[in-house]
C-alpha cells in the first residue's frame, strides 16, 4: 500500500510539472543578434525570389510578418479585420499588380491618447530577380536582405518586444509593413489615401529602411520635423553604443507619403553601401548585432513619443490634410520657374502650360527669388483657383490653374 502510495504521488507531481511548464511562459526571448537575423533569414531567402510585388515569393513573405503579428497578440488592422490592406496599381505598362500592406496595431493604455498613434513603417518587397539575357544561366535572384528585410525585422522585434515586455504605451502604435515601395511607394501611398487609423490623429512616423548595414552607422533624417525629435532621440539613444547622424532633410521612403499629408516622421537609414539593389545584398552581409541595438533604439523612441504630452510639427497644416498639386517640373534661373515639362492631365496642364514656358508669378507671390514654390502652395489647397503669370516667347500671358491635391 505504501509503495502504491508513493508511486501515485510520483504521478501526481510530474502531472503538475507537465501542466506548469505548458502553461507557463516563461521570461521572453531577449532582441537578440540572433532573433533580428531570424526575421532576415526567412524574407531574403532566394525562395521568395526577391519578394517582387505581384509574384508568389512577396506573397508569402507578407503571410509571414502577419503570422508572426497574430502570434504576438498584435491586433489586426487591415480589411474586414484581417492583417492585409489590398493595394494594387498598374505597372508602367499598364500591367494590374496585386499587393498587400500588412497592418495591425498595439492600443495606448491611456483612454484620451490611445485615440492618437505612432507609426512604424518598413517596406517588405524589393525588386525580384533578372534573367540572363541569353536564357542560358539561372536567373539572378535580388534577395534584399539590408532592403529591406533588415527593416522589417526591425518592425517585427519592435511589435514582438512591446508585447511580451508588457510596455505601456498611452498612445497606439500602428505597425504598418507597406508593399510597393520600390516602384514608387504604392503601398504606403495607398495607405494614406486608406488609412485604417485616422491620419489626422497620427502624430509622428518612424521609418526602417536598410538599418542592417553600419558601414557608416545610422542616419536618422527628419529630425527638423518637430521640437520633440530631439529630445525623443536623446532618450532613446541613452546607453546605445551606435554611432548616429542627425539629419535635417526628410529622406525619401515611405515616409515620404506621410509627409506629404503633413505627418512628421523621423527615417532610419543605414546607407546604400556597397550591396543596394545588387545580388550581393544577402544574408551574409548583414550587420545584425548593429540591427539589434537600431531596433532597441527604435522601441525606446517609439515608446518616448507614445507617452509624450504634445508633438508639434513645423508644418502650418493640419495632419491629414493634402497637399496642392500643379504638376510641372522646372529649373530656376532666377526670374521665374522654367518648366522642363508638363504632366499629361495635371492641373498646369489642362491650364494650358507648356514645356518651356516662364512662369514668373503666382497671384502676388514673385516666383524665382529666396521663396521655394512649395512655400508659396503652402498657403493654398486643393480646390483653389490661382493667377499665374507665364512668358513663352515674347509673349506675356496670364492662365487660371484649379490647384489638384496629393
Amino acid at each position: 500500500m505504501k509503495k502504491i502510495h508513493l508511486l501515485t504521488l510520483a504521478a501526481i507531481g510530474l502531472v503538475s510539472f507537465i501542466i506548469v511548464s505548458q502553461c507557463s511562459s516563461g521570461p521572453p526571448e531577449p532582441l537578440t543578434a540572433k532573433s533580428f537575423l531570424e526575421h532576415v533569414k526567412f524574407l531574403a531567402d532566394p525562395k521568395l525570389e526577391g519578394r517582387l510585388p505581384g509574384t508568389e515569393g512577396c506573397r508569402k513573405a507578407g503571410d509571414y510578418i502577419a503570422g508572426k503579428l497574430k502570434s504576438w497578440s498584435v491586433e489586426p488592422l487591415g480589411d474586414n479585420g484581417s492583417f492585409f490592406q489590398k493595394a494594387d496599381w498598374k505597372s508602367r505598362r499598364g500591367e494590374k499588380i496585386e499587393s498587400r500592406n500588412v497592418i495591425g496595431i498595439i492600443r495606448g493604455s491611456d483612454e484620451k491618447m490611445k485615440k492618437e498613434a505612432i507609426l512604424i513603417v518598413a517596406h517588405y518587397d524589393h525588386v525580384g530577380k533578372a534573367s540572363d539575357p541569353g536564357g542560358k544561366k539561372k536567373a539572378k535572384i535580388y534577395t534584399g536582405a539590408n532592403d529591406n528585410a533588415s527593416g522589417v525585422a526591425a518592425l517585427l522585434e519592435a511589435a514582438r518586444m512591446i508585447k511580451e515586455r508588457k510596455l505601456k504605451p498611452k498612445r497606439s502604435i500602428v505597425f504598418l509593413a507597406s508593399t510597393g515601395e520600390e516602384t514608387g511607394m504604392h503601398g504606403s501611398g495607398y495607405y494614406t489615401e486608406h488609412p485604417t487609423f485616422p491620419l489626422e490623429k497620427t502624430q509622428a512616423v518612424i521609418n526602417a529602411d536598410q538599418v542592417g548595414g553600419y558601414e557608416r552607422g545610422v542616419a536618422v533624417m527628419g529630425v527638423h520635423m518637430s521640437p520633440q525629435f530631439d529630445n525623443a532621440l536623446d532618450a532613446a539613444l541613452k546607453g546605445a553604443d551606435i554611432k548616429v547622424s542627425r539629419q535635417k532633410i526628410a529622406g525619401r521612403g515611405d515616409n515620404a507619403s506621410f509627409n506629404n499629408r503633413f505627418i512628421p516622421s523621423l527615417f532610419f537609414w543605414t546607407g546604400y553601401g556597397n550591396h543596394y539593389h545588387k545580388t550581393s545584398d544577402t544574408v551574409k552581409n548583414i550587420n545584425s548585432k548593429k540591427g539589434a541595438e537600431i531596433t532597441e533604439v527604435i522601441i525606446k523612441l517609439a515608446a518616448h513619443l507614445a507617452d509624450v504630452e504634445k508633438i508639434e510639427t513645423i508644418f502650418s497644416r493640419p495632419r491629414g490634410s493634402y497637399r496642392p498639386f500643379v504638376g510641372i517640373g522646372y529649373d530656376t534661373p532666377g526670374d521665374g520657374l522654367r518648366l522642363t515639362s508638363v504632366v499629361k492631365g495635371s492641373p498646369a496642364d489642362k491650364a494650358g502650360l507648356k514645356k518651356g514656358d516662364l512662369i514668373t508669378a503666382m497671384d502676388k507671390h514673385k516666383l524665382g527669388g529666396s521663396r521655394r514654390l512649395s512655400e508659396i502652395l503652402s498657403e493654398y489647397k486643393p480646390g483653389d483657383a490661382v493667377e499665374v503669370t507665364v512668358k513663352r516667347g515674347k509673349k506675356t500671358m496670364k492662365l487660371k490653374i484649379t490647384l489638384g491635391k496629393r
